[in-house]
């Protein structure tokens, strides 16, 4: 029983790492611990994790000689695919023209809304010009409630700005 006391720090660091919650330092600890040639019996079962993991460290990559060599060996088997790479060449113009078309988007959302502005005090000062409405300047009520108000406001005066017109045009032949 006093044996298995003793491993304690090392169950609780084994129960940490299958968290994901150890650092780097820790982990190499349980590796130096499981090479031990005598483990305890209730830990044997990991042994061969950290055994891998301890191997793969000091495994070393793959290099260019091995690629080398594994198509020379496929080539003489036959079984060597074509490899044909095309190189695209990119022209700045290209390159940037994601950013010209954002670019090109955002002129149209400025130039809509600049229109609809422009249409709106155009509106106003029609209005204000024949006299419709003596407190044009102020705003009303009802545009502060109703968010629609100013357009139903801009039809009404357009809608007087028309019979003006048409009055002064049959009063005029």
């Amino acid at each position: 029983m006093t044996n298995f006391m003793d491993y304690k720090y090392i169950e609780q660091l084994i129960a940490r790492y299958f968290e994901a919650e150890t650092s780097n330092a820790e982990e190499d600890i349980l590796r130096s611990f499981f090479r031990q040639s005598s483990l305890p019996r209730h830990l044997e079962q990991y042994a061969p994790l950290f055994a891998y993991q301890s191997e793969a460290k000091t495994a070393t990559p793959l290099d260019e000689e091995f690629d080398r060599r594994l198509r020379a060996r496929l080539e003489a088997e036959g079984h060597m695919p074509a490899i044909h790479v095309k190189a695209i060449k990119m022209t700045w113009n290209e390159r940037l023209r994601p950013l010209w078309r954002s670019v090109a988007a955002v002129a149209v959302v400025v130039l809509v809304i600049g229109s609809a502005r422009q249409t709106a005090v155009q509106t106003t000062q029609t209005s204000i010009v024949f006299g419709t409405e003596a407190h044009q300047n102020k705003p009303s009520e009802s545009s502060l409630i109703h968010p629609e108000a100013p357009y139903r406001q801009a039809r009404e005066h357009m809608k007087m700005a028309v019979t003006q017109d048409t009055l002064t045009t049959k009063d005029g032949q």
